[in-house]
């Protein structure tokens, strides 16, 4: 049997080998680099900690700040200003400065305003007062801010002030809220009754502004206007206004007047302004966009011309009904397409003489018809020569020309005749006062005296 005997080691087993040096400097590398990464954890953690504090600090002193600027602002009297600009002081605390900025605006609940009247003891305005407070290195810490609301004490008001309360509805007569109201440097926004009520406004006469998004006043304004609120001590004025969502009159078409007196399907052009008639308020003349306008519950008459004598319901409140196309009547928020209409306007001279050049316009007569102006719509100016043979002829002109009572013009190319007080041309609808001139003859014996200087294209020329 074979027996197995170990041999000692002999000296150079007990020396280490040279890849473990090696390993034992990794590990001592490694452990330094974790004592000095824990070290700048540990002292980031600290700093961060008294930032933190340091903050926290600040806050404390900010939220004590502002409110003693509340209790500052508390004491303010009504009496004194009805205005109250922003306020910005610095103060210093533990040697950090602090910017404390105060700000005073009149302001009303719409949980507590619910009607358009207030009551001695219940005033309808408040004023808001806010404290902010601000500090350097604030970080990602908010500015601290403190507010408060406070009303008028009693017998504080009335004795130097009037009020003035403003309630908006929009068509139907509901309530609009949301409205921003200003008056004498003062703002409050409608509440649901659609109210605004201002309790502290110094006596005298003011313009109140108001607007909303979109909305419309009655002429179509963006920003309404109340150009005559008359306040006076002790007593409140009162005024409703009416704003709502617009309508839109889109596309406006130009037909030629049937001769029957019923609506037309034959189209033309119109290269001048329209006007726009709404049952309920004044016209708008000369209009060039329909795009925003109030909806008046009885509709808008649409007509060619920018004048009121272009209307055809000057002459014949039955033309609606003739021309029901040109009466439309958009709800808040909604468009209709409307029809306007024109007249053929013909005029004839005679007996001009042969070779002789004639120069031909239709002007709004001014003398005849109330209702048509210096900047009414006029014709064209038109012009034709007698032929050489025979010896006088017959010139015929024509226009498409909106309604309305028109003189006519002709001059020779240096002078001119305006048929100002003789007969002129009534371009007035079927049915209509005075009676629509079918063809106006004019002689050459009447006009060829040109009795002023200068063309019938002048500026400013009228009939």
């Amino acid at each position: 049997m074979m027996r197995l005997r170990s041999r000692p080691a002999g000296p150079a087993s007990s020396r280490p080998r040279a890849d473990e040096d090696g390993f034992a400097l990794i590990e001592v590398m490694v452990s330094a680099v974790l004592l000095i990464t824990i070290a700048l954890a540990t002292m980031k953690l600290i700093d961060s900690s008294q930032q933190g504090s340091a903050r926290l600090r600040s806050k404390g002193v900010a939220t004590a700040l502002a409110a003693a600027d509340l209790n500052r602002l508390r004491q303010t009297k009504f009496s004194t200003s009805t205005t109250f600009p922003t306020q910005t002081r610095t103060t210093l605390v533990d040697g950090v400065q602090y910017t404390i900025v105060s700000k005073g605006t009149w302001t009303s609940s719409a949980g507590i305003l619910n009607t358009c009247t207030t009551s001695s003891g219940t005033p309808g305005q408040y004023l808001r007062f806010d404290s902010t407070v601000t500090w350097p290195n604030m970080g990602n810490v908010r500015p601290v801010t403190a507010e408060t609301l406070m009303v008028p004490r009693p017998g504080e008001v009335a004795i130097t002030t009037g009020g003035f309360t403003m309630q908006v509805v929009n068509m139907a007569g509901n309530p609009v809220s949301g409205v921003a109201v200003t008056i004498a440097g003062q703002t409050l926004v409608t509440s649901a009754a659609g109210c605004v009520n201002f309790t502290t406004i110094s006596p005298g006469t003011y313009t109140a502004t108001y607007s909303k998004g979109s909305y419309v006043d009655a002429t179509g304004a963006a920003t309404g206007t109340y150009a005559n609120a008359v306040i006076t001590k002790g007593n409140t004025a009162s005024k409703t206004v009416l704003y709502d969502v617009p309508a839109t009159i889109t596309p406006v078409k130009y037909y030629l007047q049937n001769t029957s007196g019923s609506d037309s399907t034959t189209s033309t052009t119109w290269s001048g302004s329209y006007g726009l008639s709404p049952a309920q308020a004044s016209a708008i003349m000369g209009a060039t966009s329909t795009t925003k306008l109030f909806p008046w519950s009885g509709g808008y008459q649409v007509f060619a011309g920018g004048c009121v004598g272009n209307n055809p319901v000057t002459y014949t409140a039955e033309f609606a009904n003739a021309f029901p196309a040109s009466a439309v009547a958009p709800g808040p928020g909604g468009q209709l397409g409307a029809s306007a209409y024109l007249r053929t306007a013909t005029l004839k001279v005679t007996s001009v003489p042969a070779k002789q050049a004639v120069n031909v316009r239709m002007l709004p007569n001014v003398a005849f018809s109330a209702g048509m102006a210096t900047g009414c719509d006029a014709s064209t100016r038109t012009s034709q020569t007698a032929p050489s043979t025979p010896t006088t002829s017959d010139l015929t002109y024509t226009w498409n020309l909106p309604y309305g009572v028109y003189s006519y013009c002709v001059d020779n190319g240096t002078n001119r005749y305006v048929g100002r007080t003789d007969t002129h041309f009534n371009n007035t609808p079927p049915l209509g006062v005075p009676t629509p001139t079918a063809t106006l003859s004019v002689p050459w014996s009447t006009v060829k005296g040109f009795s002023e200087a200068g063309k019938c294209d002048a500026t400013g020329i009228t009939g």
